[in-house]
């Protein structure tokens, strides 16, 4: 994997903090929205990694599942946004290439977990992303297609594949005001980001505050801080510990750099952190938490058939400390 990202989880084992950015004043005025270019054929490579003790469960078909501890993910698309209409506009991904590796910590479920790795791997290699935006550059629905559905292990194996990808490409959502982007420009988001939901099939709820602000513009490149906070819910269904509602106090530090003239993201990095309150994990020995770290760069050169290799990760280290420090700014 890119050692960039792999540089970026050992910074996540540190924690993540939320950088208080307050909007100042009006926003300028100017064209409403900010639609991706269409027609124009987009490369990505996204990468992440991924990491939560208590463990989340994946399926594949002929009864093969287990608890996934620890991953990295790294996924080659192509990625084209058709004609917006008045509400939202329509993106189709065409996924190139993924490369999948994990552990299941002391679980025991290792060469159980690299077997659904490579059947994820091979019926990602054949799907396509179908999302839809928001002109504001919020991302309405996910959805994975030409994966079978066909039964309820079907189903759970789709659903599984898909929220890793999510969680993955989470850093394509950068909401946007109307208008031109300009320096120390700030604005604040609400609802449900893609980048602070939990890995559960569940879903999650909760309200967040995001808040955004200009770093930098630099010709036609804007460098973008994100950082938010809230109180998730998400309920877990399986046959680790029953159904459950959990709860977690989650923080995003996110940059991102954006092309003005083409309406293109450049690149984004993101630090995710969740820490599960005492009620979640009544039961357990140690505290739990979800780190997730995420790169997403465009490739305007495109790239060859394979993606990166995901490393195989290290063994999820303890909860971070009270001190965190800050990720690198994105170059």
């Amino acid at each position: 994997m890119n050692i960039r990202i792999v540089a970026l989880a050992a910074l996540a084992l540190f924690g993540t903090t939320t950088v208080a950015l307050a909007a100042r004043g009006k926003q300028p005025t100017g064209p409403v929205g900010h639609p991706w270019p269409a027609g124009v054929k987009i490369p990505y490579r996204a990468q992440m990694w991924l990491a939560t003790p208590n463990g989340m469960r994946l399926y594949a078909f002929n009864d093969l599942d287990a608890r996934m501890t620890e991953m990295t993910v790294a996924v080659n698309m192509v990625c084209e946004a058709e004609l917006p209409t008045e509400r939202f506009q329509a993106m189709l991904c065409e996924i190139k290439a993924v490369e999948m590796a994990g552990t299941t910590g002391g679980f025991g479920e290792d060469k159980k977990l690299r077997d659904i790795f490579k059947e994820y791997s091979v019926d990602l290699s054949m799907a396509t992303l179908q999302l839809e935006w928001s002109l504001d550059r919020r991302l309405r629905t996910f959805d994975l297609e030409e994966v079978s559905k066909e039964n309820n292990r079907a189903a759970e194996k789709q659903e599984s594949m898909r929220l890793l990808l999510a969680q993955a490409l989470s850093g394509m959502e950068l909401p946007l005001p109307d208008g031109k982007l300009t320096a120390a420009q700030t604005w604040v988001t609400k609802g449900s980001p893609v980048a602070m939901r939990l890995p559960a099939p569940g879903g999650t709820a909760g309200g967040v505050k995001v808040a955004h602000e200009v770093l930098k513009v630099e010709g036609d490149i804007a460098t973008v801080r994100t950082a938010g906070s809230g109180t998730l819910q998400a309920m877990l269904y399986g046959q680790d510990f029953g159904d459950r509602t959990i709860y977690a106090q989650s923080s995003l530090l996110s940059d991102s750099r954006y092309d003005l003239g083409q309406e293109i993201l450049l690149s984004a990095e993101q630090t995710f952190q969740g820490v599960l309150s005492a009620q979640s994990v009544a039961g357990f020995a140690n505290p739990q938490w979800v780190n997730r770290i995420t790169l997403v760069e465009y490739v305007p050169e495109g790239f060859d058939a394979a993606a990166p290799p995901a490393v195989e990760p290290a063994p999820a280290a303890a909860p971070p400390p009270s001190r965190p420090r800050h990720p690198p700014p994105a170059p």
